[in-house]
């Protein structure tokens, strides 16, 4: 579980750098801001993704 805490905040402080970098592409170019809506969005589905897989392995170690 603390290898998953790890994950969490990391995954937690790169969108947050990701929601800073996105706003102030936002605000001053039109230029990075699909790449920088797409490297924001891909965080939270990346956590999604590692929790079902995650939950999948319990699942098959207890035999349900």
């Amino acid at each position: 579980m603390k290898k998953l805490s790890s994950l969490f905040l990391g995954t937690g402080f790169a969108a947050l750098g990701l929601f800073i970098a996105f706003s102030i592409a936002a605000l001053y170019s039109l230029l990075y801001v699909g790449l920088l809506q797409r490297l924001f969005l891909a965080f939270p589905f990346l956590w999604i993704e590692l929790m079902a897989i995650h939950l999948l392995a319990i699942s098959k170690r207890r035999g349900t």
